[in-house]
């Protein structure tokens, strides 16, 4: 039985100049109990299919002509009010970019719990305690604690969390997810697989799961559509299209999903230039109430974000700092290059200490130095264009004069597979791994001697991942460049690095060789880690 029907979709961009067709006359069914996986590159359609579904394209130059029939209803010829009972109530959404959807003023307990009060009418008394159940349930530790939080105190993966949380608080019919796994480390992907299967299974939840990651795809879905440029290229069952697939693009896919191998050769292992020296670093701050700042009240709770950590980092190594969200991953590289101030330790740089840098000796630092962020598009002033953003560390910098700008943008732009014409474009028009292409080439337009990667393809699809983690060798190779590279997908970085951190709760709790790490650990933690990595068979 169908309980949604996707016939002849089109989402179009046009003016009386031009119409850019987006989606071309896509059609498919979601069977009542099923869960169904979207999979596709950056760009591909996935996420305008999805949020054409609840009609969210009021106050866009977006348009969209076709059929989404639920309930004896086409949705997309509906009106405002008469969306509002089927959004959030019988259709919920998990939208990509959790930091985008949060109210920072409002604390996250707050915000899920107005599900339960307005759209069900419990009490206030009634909806804390369903709020702290669902928190649990995606695996937030001290839920009461975390209710009272505001966004910016939760990292990209606990965002991410909230957000599941959320589109569950109304129990829809029909749950659409939009690469709800990017920000989640491998042991949290893993328990909310487990809890859609189980939703799916208790409730009769009908599931459809958007996902660069066929990993992801291939553990959960019954049925698989591969989307590329806006068209369908290939739907069937998952034995079929893991197994038997059709189509060069989805045969692509599955080949750069499977090239896990770690590489033994080309790292300068033997290397006794120090480039970072981490003694005793504590970073701890003071959990802060906007409302109660401007009401000069204090508060006394404080959060640890690291705890006596100790490192080296040598020249030419390339470093994979992994953990679960919340580790302090991202924390310890922000505070390596006096981003997050230390609350007490040593950080030296090619010998200098840190905290005694001038001014200038700080500009030459954050050359030598640049980091890519978690999340694409916080990363990006959202009032420049593409040429713009990678001309201002050319400028910066002084990289190269005005006349070569326009060459090295365009170089760099295909440099992390995008081609010129995104170059007059913004990037709330890019897609979250495009976004993060225009990132990476904007750390690498200076040439730096160290990479600090925090996440860097997470939002990208495997293809282009694949294409990025190539180039991010080759760029290691070439330039004697260190990189330090933070993820919570074991996959990529056993692809790419040479050397493991393992953290849990602040602390380093394992260290050694990517060999050492994956076949000889005795930790139970990192063990944990490695055998949740999803695998397409």
């Amino acid at each position: 039985m169908n309980i949604l029907e996707i016939k002849n979709l089109k989402i179009s961009i046009r003016n009386k100049y031009y119409e850019d067709v987006l989606v071309k006359g896509v059609s498919f069914n979601l069977q009542k109990g099923d869960i169904l996986g979207i999979v596709g590159e950056s760009g591909s359609g996935k996420t305008l299919t999805c949020k054409s579904l609840i009609n969210l394209f009021e106050n866009t130059p977006l348009f969209c002509n076709g059929e989404v029939i639920y309930n004896n209803q086409n949705i997309i010829n509906l009106k405002r009010n008469e969306l509002n009972h089927i959004r959030g109530q019988e259709i919920s959404m998990i939208f990509q970019n959790p930091s985008t959807h949060l109210d920072p003023l409002m604390k996250i307990g707050d915000q899920i719990a107005e599900s339960y009060i307005i759209r069900q009418k419990h009490t206030k008394k009634e909806a804390y305690s369903k709020v702290i159940n669902l928190l649990k349930s995606v695996n937030i530790n001290n839920p009461e604690e975390k209710y009272n939080s505001y966004p910016h105190e939760f990292s990209g993966g606990m965002k991410q969390r909230v957000m599941i949380a959320a589109a569950l608080a109304c129990n829809p019919k029909i749950l659409i997810a939009d690469e709800p796994t990017t920000a989640l480390d491998v042991t949290v992907q893993s328990l909310f697989l487990k809890l859609l299967k189980k939703l799916n299974k208790d409730l009769n939840i009908s599931i459809i799961l958007v996902s660069h990651d066929l990993g992801v795809i291939a553990n959960i879905c019954n049925k698989i559509i591969v989307m590329k440029d806006g068209i369908i290229q290939e739907i069937g069952n998952k034995h079929q299209i893991i197994n038997n697939p059709q189509k060069e693009y989805t045969k692509e896919l599955i080949n750069s999903y499977s090239k896990n191998d770690y590489i033994e050769n080309g790292f300068n292992d033997n290397s006794k230039d120090i480039v970072f020296d981490v003694k005793n670093l504590n970073v701890n701050w003071k959990k802060t109430n906007i409302f109660n700042y401007f009401n000069n009240k204090k508060m006394s709770n404080t959060s640890v974000g690291i705890v006596d950590v100790s490192l080296k980092i040598f020249k030419g190594n390339r470093v994979g700092i992994v953990g679960e969200s919340g580790s302090g991953k991202s924390t310890l590289a922000k505070a390596i290059i006096n981003i997050q101030k230390p609350s007490n330790g040593e950080i030296y740089f090619n010998k200098n200490n840190l905290m005694n840098l001038n001014k200038d000796q700080t500009i030459k630092m954050r050359q030598d130095v640049q980091m890519i962020f978690q999340d694409p598009y916080s990363s990006l002033n959202p009032k420049s264009t593409i040429r713009k953003l990678l001309i201002e560390p050319l400028k910066f910098h002084k990289i190269t004069n005005k006349a070569n700008y326009e060459k090295k943008i365009v170089e760099l732009i295909f440099k992390v597979g995008l081609d010129n014409k995104f170059l007059d474009k913004y990037p709330h028009q890019l897609s979250g791994g495009q976004c993060q292409r225009v990132n990476i080439a904007r750390a690498l337009s200076v040439n730096p001697k160290i990479l600090i990667a925090d996440e860097p393809t997470s939002s990208l699809d495997v293809t282009i991942q694949a294409q990025i983690i190539e180039l991010i060798i080759n760029l290691c190779k070439k330039m004697e460049l260190t990189l330090i590279f933070i993820s919570h997908d074991l996959r990529v970085v056993k692809n790419i690095c040479n050397k493991i951190i393992v953290m849990k709760g602040g602390k380093i709790i394992e260290s050694g060789s990517t060999y050492e790490v994956f076949h000889k650990t005795k930790n139970t933690y990192t063990k944990e880690l490695i055998t949740s990595v999803l695998s397409i068979n």
